[in-house]
């Protein structure tokens, strides 16, 4: 075994970092959703959702449901409670919709396609004082001609399910409070999420999760390096027989590792782990946080 591999790594400065930012965001976020103030308004911590409002330049949107024939290799979606939905379509058109019924335009989504890139914002720019939220469901259907080769996706949503499925070479995804699935190829996986249950299922080249109060199940075809800062958050691995084997490492305060269904897997420690030709690296840190390898099994 590689000397560098049984090193004992401790925890880095810019995870105890990320747990402390991400502590203090779910103390907050805590305090909006007792309180009820996402009904009132948001002072938010991603893109598009700042101390004042929901801000963005609107220039070019169309409102409301709307489908086009235009190509895209880019998608880019912020929500505000309700569920998300991207998938194949049944058709060569790329489809958005909302069940949003009522007669307030400003309340209608804003979409735009712009230099390849599919743009959809949850309603018009909106100031704090009069922002009330109504719960909306959205569902993007593109082609699978297009999906296939998405280059880069984009999910910031607060208060919703999300639920994507299709291929991309680099997906990204915030979210506070909800569900998250993902079913398809991905390159490049980056997650951040506060109060959610994250299930992916497919192939990923490499992911980095950064999750608070947050459990992460994954049932994987294929990956070569998977990263995790968990606080307060369990990840389960289920890997296929078509990986030639991983190395993993727990790092993480008041965590632990364990591995069922492998053969031959090596324990430097009780919290590292070591099968086959080590190829798929895994590494958790953060505090709290268990880590279960399982053997998956293919029908």
């Amino acid at each position: 075994m590689n000397t560098n591999e049984t090193k004992k790594r401790p925890v880095s400065a810019s995870a105890v970092v990320r747990i402390v930012i991400w502590s203090v965001v779910l103390c907050l976020l805590t305090g909006f959703f007792v309180g009820g103030m996402m009904k009132e308004g948001f002072g938010g911590f991603f893109t598009g959702l700042h101390i004042g409002g929901y801000s963005y330049d609107d220039k070019g949107f169309s409102v409301g449901n709307g489908r086009t024939r235009e190509n895209v290799t880019e998608l880019s979606i912020d929500w505000l409670e309700g569920s998300v939905t991207v998938r194949e379509a049944e058709g060569d058109e790329i489809v958005i919709t909302e069940d949003y019924d009522g007669e307030k335009g400003s309340h209608r989504l804003r979409w735009k396609i712009e230099d390849g890139e599919l743009t959809i914002k949850y309603c018009k720019p909106r100031r704090w004082g009069s922002f009330d939220i109504e719960s909306k469901n959205l569902i993007v259907e593109i082609p699978g001609t297009m999906l296939e080769v998405l280059r880069d996706a984009e999910i910031i949503a607060v208060d919703c399910d999300v639920t994507y499925e299709g291929n991309a070479d680099e997906l990204s995804l915030d979210m506070v409070d909800g569900d998250l699935t993902v079913n398809g190829n991905i390159g490049e996986l980056s997650v951040h999420a506060v109060q959610a249950q994250v299930t992916y299922k497919g192939a990923v080249r490499s992911a980095e999760m950064d999750c608070v109060a947050a459990d992460v199940s994954m049932y994987l075809d294929m990956a070569a390096e998977l990263e995790f800062d968990q606080v307060d958050g369990d990840v389960v691995l289920y890997l296929s027989s078509e990986i030639g084997g991983f190395f993993a490492e727990v790092s993480s305060l008041m965590g632990d590792l364990e591995v069922n269904g492998f053969e031959d897997v090596a324990y430097p420690d009780s919290k590292m782990a070591r099968h086959g030709d080590g190829s798929l690296r895994i590494d958790v840190s953060g505090v709290n946080s268990k880590l279960n390898i399982e053997k998956l099994i293919e029908n």
